[in-house]
């Protein structure tokens, strides 16, 4: 048998769930918009009838990967909170041990999800990897490096992984490539760990 039989636990949706429990804290709690079992209606109704609510949590709430100072401590604390099941005992004797990468799972797992508070409708794919939420990053791509670098990478011990899609117009050029080339230096100079692009 394996001398080593760990579990990776790969925690799809990250920003999802980050962005969700951010909502509820400033909806609930914060701000009084909602109560939580109004907030539960609002979610089993899909947003019906709703639609301001649901965009003023879309652009008017931070978002993980936002660049705002409060709520990547609120990310890094979900995080760190998340991969409290590192060294955990699995069926077979070995660890788990956790890391936020998607798998390609993030659009099923969404497409099996219903609404959530972060203003997600249902059966829609959850945010992948350790990045914003897709559609959410609207502070641009040094914002979303540098709220995503100052994550501690070394708690998920399995990996994390930083998807960015970026428009081919964006590196035209030697002015572009070089600012892509200097995007991805700062990120890993913070101590970013892995990153691909779309």
């Amino acid at each position: 048998g394996a001398q080593y039989s760990s579990t990776a636990l790969s925690m799809v949706g990250a920003a999802t769930f980050i962005d969700s429990l951010y909502a509820v804290k400033v909806l609930c709690y914060d701000e009084g918009k909602r109560t939580l079992p109004e907030l539960t209606a609002l979610l089993e109704s899909d947003y019906a009838g709703e639609q301001s609510l649901r965009q003023y949590i879309i652009n008017r709430i931070p978002h993980h990967g936002s660049g705002n100072a409060e709520m990547d401590r609120f990310s890094g604390q979900l995080l760190r909170d998340l991969s409290g099941v590192s060294g955990q005992t699995n069926g077979r004797g070995g660890r788990y041990y956790p890391a936020f990468y998607p798998h390609n799972m993030f659009r099923y797992l969404g497409y099996r999800t219903g609404a959530t508070p972060d203003g997600r409708l249902a059966h829609t794919p959850v945010a992948d990897g350790v990045g914003p939420t897709s559609g959410y990053d609207v502070s641009g791509p040094t914002a979303s490096c540098n709220s995503v670098a100052k994550l501690d990478h070394a708690i998920a011990s399995n990996g994390t992984l930083f998807n960015m899609k970026m428009h081919p117009t964006a590196m035209a050029g030697q002015k572009g490539l070089e600012s892509f080339i200097d995007l991805i230096r700062g990120y890993f100079d913070q101590q970013g760990m892995h990153m691909q692009f779309n």
